[in-house]
């Protein structure tokens, strides 16, 4: 090391500036580099983008290396021969930050020192970027150097670009491998003033005021360009910079026109891409190369476009339930029947399963045909029989082409029963009716939903299988082995975009439910925040939401038609 470095520079010399990056200085970088991404300056742009708000361009805190010490030594001056940088985390406007650099090696052979520097959130140590700096050092003898004070008057309308670029906004799809852009620029003097004097004494305050800043060269300037390329050509608005490195091959000189090129070089399954970065001479230097680079760009996703009003007038207010076969087991009477009915008001072809109940089966078909002009079959089929219900897919199926929602609502009885005085053949029975009518319902209909690529299941389970009380042993049993029938099936059919839900109830005052004590209904009602049962219209309203464009994402899950009693999900 010559005597002057040697005087001026130690190996582990650190350096510190405390800065901030205000709204003005983002304008005004945007207004010198071209750089006008939506994600800087524009508010809607930036509130609707995974930061929230608009963020501070990278390469602006890159710039504020510029006013460190050692570019402010009258007798030196400096040429950047290399440059990287890792972006760890977004910095937003206003807040304080900390630039820490380390001198860390002097080759004499190169005529060459390289620093290690980072960046941090100045109140929390948090580290904003981190990277590396080589410049190469000379005695001053330029006459032309770049010598500048900040003052209050900078050079007006001063641009980097020739000519300035509209915003791209590419997709992480849309962009291809080789895919390329370019720009030209040139760098002036005035350049260097604005970034010096407008830009950046306004985030390091008074006491830089009067720093003369004389290091400072068109390569430094050159390197900021790396984020006017990711911003506004590939990918354009959706960029946000992870990292760059650049090596100069020759110094950028004032006042001449150059070509910036970037090419994609790979796209990652991450929404990142790779890009190729050179500066070239322009006109008569179009092959003389001055930096190569490369940079690595998080390709954001757009923000998510809310409905439109036709959209949800579509989608939400029909809840696309007309002409949709629906097979509803248990039928014939309480909720069964009130479900029917409701599906077929909405425009659905209902098929009735009933196992005795042909009388009131065929009472509501004639009711829902008469009255809505709607169609409607009743179906005989005992569901703990296979080839019953098979049977009776295949008459639905030859009536109304397929089947698109089951609702398994069959059951045997509620009769309070201890447990001592209950068989096997008593639980086994109950049993075969939820468990195995559902499991053989669902071995029936799952075949045609595959098919067809979609499918609605819902199962009316109940609260009892939650909170069970006292005598109701094989109809609680039976109802858990249901909610088992439901969770599994959701995971196993829901790539196949069929939903499997459940409908859970808490006391209904209907036939089922006609052999509970009177007392127990009576306390039931008391004990509910609503101060009454639920009713079947309560428990199908629940299985037609299940079942309607309403529920497009929800499968495995439980809909408590409770009236406010626990369990609370």
């Amino acid at each position: 090391m010559n005597l002057e470095m040697n005087n001026l520079f130690e190996i582990g010399q650190k350096y510190s500036l405390n800065f901030r990056i205000t709204k003005e200085m983002i304008k005004r970088f945007s207004e010198l580099t071209g750089d006008v991404s939506s994600l800087h300056v524009n508010e809607d742009f930036g509130r609707r983008s995974i930061y929230r708000t608009n963020v501070a361009h990278g390469m602006l805190t890159i710039a504020h290396l510029s006013l460190l010490e050692f570019f402010c030594e009258d007798s030196l001056r400096f040429s950047v021969s290399k440059i990287s940088a890792n972006f760890l985390k977004p910095v937003f406007v206003d807040e304080p930050l900390c630039l820490e650099a380390e001198f860390k090696e002097w080759q004499k052979e190169e005529n060459q020192f390289s620093i290690e520097y980072c960046i941090k959130k100045a109140e929390s140590d948090v580290l904003v970027a981190t990277g590396f700096l080589a410049l190469n050092y000379s005695s001053e003898d330029d006459k032309k150097r770049l010598k500048t004070e900040f003052n209050l008057e900078p050079p007006s309308n001063t641009r980097m670009l020739e000519v300035a670029l509209q915003e791209r906004d590419f997709k992480i799809d849309q962009i291809e491998k080789n895919q390329k852009s370019e720009f030209s620029f040139k760098i002036s003097r005035d350049c260097a003033d604005v970034l010096i004097n407008s830009l950046l004494a306004d985030g390091v305050g008074k006491k830089h005021s009067k720093r003369v800043i004389n290091g400072i060269d068109a390569n430094l300037l050159a390197t900021l360009l790396f984020s006017t390329f990711a911003g506004m050509c590939i990918p354009g608005r959706y960029a946000t910079i992870i990292n760059f490195q650049v090596n100069f091959d020759k110094q950028i000189q004032w006042d001449k026109i150059y070509d910036f090129i970037g090419m994609v070089t790979f796209k990652s399954s991450v929404n990142s891409i790779s890009e190729s970065i050179m500066m070239k001479g322009s006109k008569d230097e179009k092959e003389t190369v001055y930096a190569r680079g490369k940079m690595s760009v998080q390709v954001n996703s757009p923000s998510v476009v809310m409905p439109s009003i036709d959209t949800l007038r579509q989608e939400a207010l029909d809840l696309q339930l007309k002409n949709k076969v629906v097979l509803i087991t248990g039928a014939s009477r309480g909720i069964g029947e009130t479900t029917a009915k409701l599906f077929a008001l909405h425009g659905a072809k209902v098929a009735i399963n009933y196992l005795k109940g042909k009388d009131e089966a065929e009472r509501i078909v004639q009711e829902i045909m008469g009255s809505l002009d709607a169609k409607a079959i009743a179906v005989r089929a005992d569901v703990s029989n296979f080839d019953q219900v098979n049977s009776m897919v295949k008459t639905i199926c030859a009536e109304f082409g397929t089947i698109d929602i089951l609702v398994n609502n069959a059951v045997g009885n509620a009769f309070e029963t201890d447990f001592m005085a209950l068989s096997w053949e008593e639980v086994q029975k109950d049993i075969d009716i939820i468990v195995k009518g559902a499991f053989n319902c669902c071995k029936a209909v799952l075949p045609y939903m595959v098919k067809n690529g979609k499918g609605k299941i819902i199962n009316v389970s109940t609260i009892y299988a939650d909170n069970p009380p006292a005598r109701q042993f094989k109809y609680v049993v039976a109802k858990s082995g249901l909610v088992g029938l439901t969770r599994s099936l959701a995971v196993e059919f829901a790539p196949s975009n069929i939903q499997v839900n459940m409908v859970v109830p808490s006391i209904i005052e209907t036939d089922l439910t006609a052999g509970i004590n009177k007392m127990v209904l009576n306390s039931a009602i008391q004990n509910t925040p609503m101060k009454r049962l639920a009713s079947p219209m309560d428990v199908a309203r629940s299985i037609i939401f299940l079942a309607s464009s309403l529920n497009s994402f929800t499968t495995g899950q439980k809909i408590m038609v409770t009236g406010g009693n626990a369990p609370f999900l």
